[in-house]
């Protein structure tokens, strides 16, 4: 049994969350922004924020389960509402935040970045972990399998042909 005096398990929930207020401030920030970039540079910009939301919170469900859900820059602590939402909401989140990823972000990006395909594998591990305890959305697999799909028909990704060369 683990308690928040934990270190690994405060120290998870804190940089969980520090990667959704910075997501959240580049999210919130973007449409009022002056900077000149072109759309596509705002595009990319916005897309790698929505997926990195996404990916600190499907990170935050699989180890934790409810946890408040922040979807706004936090400008002042008062404001911030500790409840936590549910499994379902939290998961619609995710999805939400990686389909926004897929349509903004290109299909290749610089490495170490999140590209299209990279949104599109997340949600279908969203999907999976739904389509399981405790959600059990019997929907969830099929979504599951037609983002996969997507990935494999893309033609840009292989499987290794000689395992043992990774190591």
């Amino acid at each position: 049994t683990y308690t928040p005096n934990n270190y690994i398990v405060s120290r998870t929930w804190f940089v969980q969350y520090l990667g959704i207020a910075r997501s959240n401030t580049i999210i919130d920030r973007m449409a009022t922004s002056e900077v000149k970039l072109s759309e596509e540079e705002r595009n990319t910009i916005l897309g790698e924020a929505y997926f990195l939301r996404g990916f600190f919170y499907f990170n935050l469900a699989r180890f934790y389960g409810e946890v408040p859900l922040v979807i706004n820059e936090t400008t002042d602590v008062n404001t911030l509402d500790p409840k936590k939402a549910t499994l379902k909401e939290v998961y619609d989140q995710i999805i939400a935040d990686f389909d926004k990823a897929e349509k903004l972000l290109p299909v290749r990006n610089v490495n170490g970045k999140a590209h299209k395909y990279a949104a599109v594998t997340f949600s279908a591990k969203a999907y999976l972990q739904m389509a399981g305890m405790p959600l059990n959305d019997v929907e969830a697999a099929k979504r599951a399998e037609s983002q996969a799909k997507k990935v494999m028909d893309s033609g840009l990704f292989d499987l290794v042909e000689n395992y043992f060369s990774l190591f």
